[in-house]
């Protein structure tokens, strides 16, 4: 009532920290939530669009997504109701953000991304957040590539 939360339960909740990544950061995360979100608004819209086109589709994974899931959700359900016919293009994904920036990892070359990390790595003093940064990924795509990479 007096907008104050109590201390002991406090103490018991902070022993507990859970590190969610932004949207932004799991781009393999963004079509299968599309895929949900469509499925979702096909039903409450009376709609039976089948999915995406691929132009759509990399709209979608390009996009940087700093409102996250809420930001997606909008515009699902915008390229949904906009949408007449069966497939969603990319002209029905109305974006507002910048999009992402090009990452380092469009290299085809597995030893040449692993110089990189281990650049990236060296540049950064073994700092994993700041290694992330450098190469312009999220802390767990640095994490996976370590591991395929058996870089510790």
């Amino acid at each position: 009532d007096e907008g104050r939360f109590r201390f002991d339960l406090w103490q018991r909740v902070d022993e507990y920290t859970l590190e969610v990544p932004s949207l932004g950061d799991c781009p393999e995360d963004v079509l299968p939530l599309a895929a949900e979100l469509l499925k979702r608004f096909n039903g409450e819209f009376q709609k039976t669009i089948e999915g995406f086109t691929d132009e759509a589709r990399e709209k979608l994974q390009s996009h940087s997504w700093p409102g996250n899931v809420r930001e997606l959700k909008n515009v699902i359900r915008c390229a949904v109701v906009e949408t007449t016919g069966n497939m969603i293009d990319a002209d029905s994904i109305i974006l507002k953000a910048v999009p992402r920036k090009e990452k380092v990892f469009s290299l085809k070359d597995d030893a040449e991304e692993k110089r990189k990390i281990e650049q990236a790595l060296e540049k950064a003093g073994h700092n994993l957040k700041k290694a992330a940064e450098i190469l312009e990924i999220s802390r767990p795509t640095l994490y996976k590539k370590m591991e395929a990479f058996g870089l510790k």
